[in-house]
């Protein structure tokens, strides 16, 4: 009788487990980011022609390293491993056995439409309580009614989080790696210019995705005569991304991202082992 409360206690924590392991990753993830300056990924190339019109471009000088995109298919696919964790304790708690029920089949469908996750509950779900079930169903990307977990006053849809988990999850499993590319956070160009030439104009572009040759800024320069030179230093931010929609509502960087599906994937986990436990 104590071992097996001592077995129910130990159960969803290895779901728990996943979260800190892809939580340890992407710190990794973001230090590694930082330690790549860059002036090391980008040269940045002003030109002016002789009516003082000129734009500032940044030419990728080196790829970004393969780990970057090794390090994030770990994550998300411990992110995903914790989801299918949950659903094979939570079947433990119901029939009392490990392995449970079908335990070959048992996972955290998820599915595009209602009536799909009907015939997975039907495959997938016989060894579950119908609350987790239910729990399940709810984060499905189809509804229409999103599940919002409040964190830090901010509202994470769950439904936006499985979603997104599981298209990136998938590709990373299934097709191949993510293209892990960079966006810029910040170009605030500083000219140091001949006497008597002045900024008249600049405008910065906001790179959601930064290719191999970039147009980062334009300007206008007023006392601008042809033989002149100008040297520019661009003040240029650039962030990890993903070649590739961003997580609904979110968007301001793969870090931020990343974070944002932990938080959704413990919240999960907290309902479904409430669920699960009655």
């Amino acid at each position: 009788m104590a071992n097996e409360i001592a077995v129910k206690d130990k159960l969803f924590h290895t779901a728990h487990a996943r979260v800190e392991r892809a939580s340890l990753k992407a710190r990794e993830l973001a230090q590694m980011w930082n330690n790549i300056a860059a002036e090391h990924l980008y040269k940045i190339t002003p030109k002016v022609n002789r009516h003082g019109i000129g734009e500032l471009r940044a030419i990728r000088m080196s790829p970004i390293p393969p780990e970057f995109a090794l390090q994030l298919g770990e994550i998300l696919y411990q992110l995903r491993a914790a989801l299918d964790s949950c659903v094979y304790d939570a079947a433990i708690l119901k029939s009392g056995n490990n392995p449970p029920p079908y335990h070959r089949q048992l996972e955290f469908s998820v599915c595009a439409k209602a009536t799909d996750f009907e015939g997975q509950c039907k495959r997938r779900f016989k060894p579950l309580s119908q609350a987790v079930i239910d729990v399940i169903e709810s984060v499905q990307p189809y509804q229409t009614q999103p599940v919002v977990l409040d964190v830090n006053e901010n509202g994470v849809n769950l439904n936006n989080v499985v979603g997104a988990l599981n298209e990136w999850a998938s590709k990373d499993r299934h097709r191949t790696l993510h293209t892990v590319s960079s966006r810029t956070v910040q170009i605030k160009p500083r000219f140091k210019l001949p006497d008597r030439v002045r900024v008249n104009r600049i405008k910065v572009f906001d790179l959601p995705v930064m290719g191999e040759n970039e147009l980062i800024a334009t300007f206008s320069l007023s006392g601008w005569s042809q033989g002149m030179k100008a040297a520019v230093n661009p003040d240029l931010a650039i962030q990890i991304s993903l070649d590739e929609a961003a997580l609904p509502g979110v968007g301001t960087s793969l870090v931020a991202d990343l974070s944002l599906l932990g938080l959704g994937v413990i919240g999960i986990i907290q309902m479904m082992e409430a669920a699960a436990r009655g």
